[in-house]
């Protein structure tokens, strides 16, 4: 939405709770019907409908869907298949640091990239479309490729960030839930600097 746009749609916001809440209080009655509440937005539906194109069950379902195709974008731009810098790393995390939701989607589609890369370049699996990263994580062990602390390290984190994004599965604690936030860009870090350099 253009900032006059905003501007204006704000603005409208604004008269019609004032108006809400003075007839609220003052008559006990407030004339905002939803027909006149339709009525009155109806101008500005063609600029909001792009940021609500996505609407879902529940309000935080759309944050999560906007949330996910926000870190898919940053995550296309920087990985066009070659390996991930260090810096590049700090710079995706970056962009996520003030959602943790968003961080632990970022570093669960990090490990997914990782782990596949790691096994095509060092196992030979030229074609390893397996999705479950549990399988990735797993293969990766067996072929030495990561340590039994790092085996560990990441099938919490594959835990905890499948919850983050499908809301399935275990709930994790909120220790667990710090110990991902805190430890996510780290432990990415660490298997993302198992690559072999390309240009």
């Amino acid at each position: 939405m253009k900032t006059p746009y905003r501007l204006t749609y704000l603005a409208t916001i604004a008269l019609v709770l004032g108006g809400h809440l003075y007839f609220s209080f003052t008559h006990d009655v407030s004339p905002l019907t939803p027909l006149l509440l339709l009525l009155l937005l109806m101008p500005f539906a063609p600029y909001g409908w792009a940021q609500i194109a996505k609407i879902g069950i529940s309000h935080q379902g759309v944050v999560i869907e906007r949330i996910k195709n926000e870190v898919r974008e940053t995550f296309e731009r920087v990985c066009m298949d070659r390996s991930i810098a260090p810096h590049a790393i700090d710079d995706l995390f970056t962009t996520t640091e003030n959602n943790e939701w968003m961080t632990l989607i970022l570093a669960r589609m990090l490990m997914r990239y990782g782990l596949g890369r790691l096994l095509r370049e060092q196992a030979g699996d030229l074609h390893h479309d397996d999705p479950a990263l549990a399988n990735a994580i797993r293969r990766c062990y067996e072929h030495r490729i990561i340590s039994e602390a790092e085996r560990e390290s990441l099938e919490k984190l594959r835990r905890i960030t499948y919850y983050a994004e499908w809301w399935q599965g275990t709930p994790p604690t909120y220790e667990e839930w710090d110990w991902a936030i805190e430890n996510a860009k780290s432990i990415i870090r660490a298997l993302l600097s198992k690559q072999k350099i390309t240009r």
